[in-house]
């Protein structure tokens, strides 16, 4: 129900899931990919052209990024992908990034329904260590104390549980799909070094 990309059907295509529970920081984690994508492409190794289906979106994304300006939290179920093509030397590839509002990820039936699940070729999974409910509990008062941390409600078992019930139900070969783990909010409450 989406506009295509340019390029569609001219170039490969890399669909790929941005997946975590609410507040996980997804479109923050997106915003700073897509920044580093533009840096790395400032070497010349490679260039980056965000489609015109995503500009909109993207512009105001990135201009608040830069800002330090947090991304309005994700509210459609069903968001549209974030396409950018990426071009190397020989070859040029189209990368759908999917941000779906974190809300979806506690429920499998509004993750069947959207399509993008069933083209995945990796997914990239957010933690939020304050969800960990032994993490919860053993800093409960330093967490009620900074509310701005925003917490995910849901714990990220549960989401992984959920994300590879609704990919194994689409058909896809989970053995083949590569995954990322980006553990966000190492920042606070000194919990990278707690990880580390």
């Amino acid at each position: 129900g989406h506009a295509l990309g340019e390029g569609v059907g001219t170039v490969r295509t890399f669909h790929v899931p941005v997946a975590g529970g609410p507040s996980t920081g997804k479109s923050t984690f997106l915003a700073a990919v897509m920044v580093g994508l533009e840096d790395a492409a400032a070497s010349g190794t490679f260039s980056t052209a965000v489609q015109s289906s995503s500009r909109d979106g993207y512009d105001r994304l990135l201009d608040g990024f830069r800002r330090g300006v947090l991304p309005t939290k994700t509210v459609d179920l069903q968001a549209p992908a974030l396409v950018a093509e990426v071009r190397g030397k020989d070859k040029s590839a189209l990368l759908y990034a999917y941000d779906v509002a974190g809300e979806a990820y506690g429920d499998e039936r509004e993750l069947r329904r959207d399509p993008g699940y069933g083209l995945a070729e990796g997914v990239v999974l957010l933690i939020d260590p304050f969800a960990l409910e032994r993490v919860h509990n053993e800093l409960a008062d330093e967490l009620a104390a900074t509310p701005q941390l925003g917490v995910s409600p849901e714990p990220p078992q549960r989401v992984l549980e959920r994300l590879i019930g609704v990919l194994d139900e689409k058909g896809i070969d989970l053995s083949r799909v590569p995954a990322a783990i980006c553990i966000t909010k190492c920042d606070a409450l000194d919990i990278g070094a707690a990880i580390d």
